[in-house]
């Protein structure tokens, strides 16, 4: 049980502690040592002593539940002190935008690192945000500031609201089939539903997509719109997959042109395809595999583990957040480590491919059992009143006594962000092991404490913070040229081959080329 604690200590919560068990000390003595009183308010007196105990031993009860739960924090308390919320909801919509510019301008944590040019973007979107307002269009209004807010490559940028049904009416029509490139620089349709409006005119699973609407199908990809990703892209090659993911989605109707050629078949054929409503579902499955490489596992388990046929040690982290199925991941991933021990595993991977993030102190108290002494990990730096970066405090990581000292490789994605990402730069500065992937990660690493509400019941949400290594170089987050993240030690082939064993076989290509890249590296 101590260790359960320490897992979920929040600094923070001292002094709630302190106080409820003094509130709850002085209820009990004034109830043991009350004197009888006839007063006619009485019962009430009694009452209200009753509630206000009851309530301190009620934050006494969810301040040891946080602790149990969500893991201590030094960027908690970080997040509290350095906090960026302001609110101009009251004001009109241009001069709403006006301050939310100049404000995100000063407190964006990567402006200059970024280079975005803020007068720019300004004269870009605050004439369309005026024509919204004048001719009160809401829609238009939610449109233009997602475009703004979209201009920023972070995926820890959002635009918080109700779109008013413009995702689905952009791309709730799909065509039937999804594409990947290879290295080779094909486009394959990897994705084909029976049935649907692409298997219905004759294309196979494996065609090559050749043109789009009559354009070389990589000058069509050139055109295709990222604005309805889920976050905004953060590197060049994430914004390519993010391309390739939405070719093929469009508004119900819409009608395509496609040349292709199916596998094993040099007729070139030339269709038209008319997008269907399809619930967003194959948008859904395309984003669950093309993103990663491979199809993964919809579960809520933040942790798994188990020990594969081969002897192996097999641990994929979601995410570092607590819930009903798992209220301490921290202590899941002990017990699987202990578990791993006691088996005597061949080796461990570690799976971070899908990944969104989470409470950041989570990823190195996981980590922690996977190094044996300190580990510098990061300085964290928050932006001050003048916009520049400040140094806030520096984080290490301290080996546990639980650990595993063996063979270890990691597996990452695209869909690896954010805390997520965390777990990738631990294993780099172990050279443990290798990361392993299809992908690098998404470069999304700061720290989202900037929120801007607007009017319409709109809010912006940005970082205000940033990792830094050790020469105090903003690190993981991609720069002006849209490079960052996790890069893979082992890139695995983007072929037929592995298609074919993800698509058709349904093996788990990226874990077989983990545990073969982990036999090939020297033991240490």
């Amino acid at each position: 049980m101590l260790q359960l604690s320490i897992d979920g200590f929040y600094l923070s919560l001292i002094l709630v502690y302190f106080f409820s068990a003094v509130f709850v000390a002085i209820g009990l003595y004034q109830w043991k040592h009350a004197v009888v009183s006839i007063h006619r308010f009485h019962t009430i007196r009694v009452g209200w002593g009753i509630l206000w105990r009851l309530f301190c031993i009620i934050c006494l009860a969810f301040s040891v539940l946080l602790t149990w739960t969500f893991g201590r924090s030094n960027t908690f308390i970080a997040g509290i002190l350095v906090n960026d919320s302001v609110d101009y909801s009251n004001r009109g919509w241009s001069d709403a935008f006006d301050e939310m510019n100049a404000h995100i301008a000063k407190s964006y944590a990567f402006a200059k690192w970024k280079s975005i040019d803020w007068d720019s973007l300004n004269k870009e979107f605050k004439p369309q945000i005026i024509a919204a307002e004048k001719a009160a269009d809401k829609a238009a209004y939610y449109l233009t500031l997602r475009k703004y807010v979209y201009s920023l490559p972070d995926g820890h940028c959002f635009l918080e609201g109700d779109d008013l049904g413009q995702i689905n009416s952009a791309i709730g029509g799909g065509f039937g089939f999804a594409v990947i490139q290879l290295d080779d620089g094909r486009v394959i349709a990897y994705i084909v539903e029976k049935t649907g409006p692409a298997d219905q005119k004759g294309m196979a699973w494996g065609a090559e997509i050749l043109s789009w609407n009559g354009q070389p199908i990589l000058m069509a990809l050139d055109h295709v719109s990222t604005l309805w990703s889920p976050s905004p892209l953060a590197t060049q090659e994430g914004k390519h997959i993010a391309k390739l993911n939405f070719l093929t989605r469009a508004p119900v109707g819409t009608t395509v042109s496609v040349t292709f050629c199916n596998p094993d078949d040099a007729t070139i054929k030339d269709i038209s395809l008319t997008a269907v409503a399809d619930n967003m579902r194959l948008y859904i499955k395309d984003a669950m595999m093309g993103l990663s490489g491979h199809k993964i596992k919809d579960s809520d388990q933040a942790v798994e583990s188990r020990i594969l046929p081969n002897g192996y040690g097999y641990l994929a982290i979601r995410t570092e957040s607590p819930s009903l199925s798992d209220l301490n991941p921290v202590g899941t991933v002990r017990k699987a480590i202990a578990d791993f021990k006691a088996a005597k595993v061949s080796g461990v991977v570690i799976d971070v491919r899908a990944n969104g993030g989470g409470i950041e102190e989570m990823t190195r108290m996981m980590m922690a059992h996977f190094i044996m002494k300190s580990l510098f990990y990061k300085q964290l730096a928050f932006t001050d009143e003048t916009g520049r970066l400040r140094h806030f405090s520096d984080i290490s990581i301290e080996p546990v006594a639980v650990n595993y000292a063996g063979p270890t490789a990691m597996l990452i994605s695209n869909q690896t962000i954010s805390a997520g990402e965390g777990f990738p730069l631990v294993m780099k500065s172990l050279n443990r092991g290798p990361v392993v992937g299809f992908y690098g990660t998404y470069g999304s690493f700061g720290e989202a404490a900037g929120r801007i509400r607007l009017p319409g019941n709109y809010a912006v949400i940005y970082p205000n913070g940033a990792s830094l290594d050790k020469d105090g170089k903003i690190q993981i987050d991609s720069n002006n040229l849209m490079q960052g993240g996790i890069s893979p030690d082992v890139r695995i082939p983007i072929d037929m081959e592995a298609l074919k064993a993800i698509c058709v076989d349904h093996r788990d290509y990226a874990l077989e080329a983990a545990i073969a890249a982990m036999n090939a590296a020297p033991k240490k």
